[in-house]
C-alpha cells in the first residue's frame, strides 16, 4: 500500500516536471514524505527528507527566477514581475492544488498591473 502511494505521487510528480501547471518537485517531495511517514522512516531517513526538501525549494525558486527572467526579456514590467513573485508564494500557501501557483501569480500580477501601480 505504501509503495503504491509513493509510485503514484512520484509518477504524477514526474509528469508535473514537464507540465508547467503542476508542481512536480513538490509532488515528488510529498510522495517521499508520505512514504517515510508510513514506514516510520525505516526506508527513507529524516536526512533524506531534508535533502529532498532543499532540492524541492531550490527547484521551485529557480524555476520562478528563470520564468521571471524570460518575462523580463519579453517585456514584462517591474511591478508585474514583483506581483507574480508575491502571487507565486500566496498561491503556494493558500491554493494548495496543482494549479495554485499559476493562479496566484496571475492574480497578483494582474492586480499590480491594473490597479495598484497606475
Amino acid at each position: 500500500m505504501e509503495t503504491a502511494i509513493l509510485i503514484v505521487l512520484c509518477m504524477i510528480g514526474l509528469i508535473g516536471t514537464l507540465m508547467p501547471v503542476m508542481p512536480g518537485s513538490g509532488l515528488i517531495f510529498i510522495g517521499a514524505l508520505a512514504y517515510a511517514l508510513l514506514t516510520n522512516f525505516q526506508v527513507i531517513t529524516g536526512s533524506s527528507i531534508m535533502i529532498l526538501l532543499g532540492l524541492m525549494l531550490v527547484g521551485s525558486i529557480g524555476q520562478f527566477f528563470i520564468t521571471s527572467f524570460g518575462a523580463k526579456i519579453m517585456g514584462a514590467g517591474k511591478y508585474g514581475i514583483i506581483g507574480a513573485f508575491v502571487g507565486f508564494f500566496l498561491g503556494l500557501l493558500f491554493i494548495p492544488a496543482p494549479g495554485g501557483l499559476p493562479v496566484g501569480s496571475f492574480c497578483r500580477s494582474f492586480y499590480l498591473r491594473n490597479g495598484f501601480c497606475r
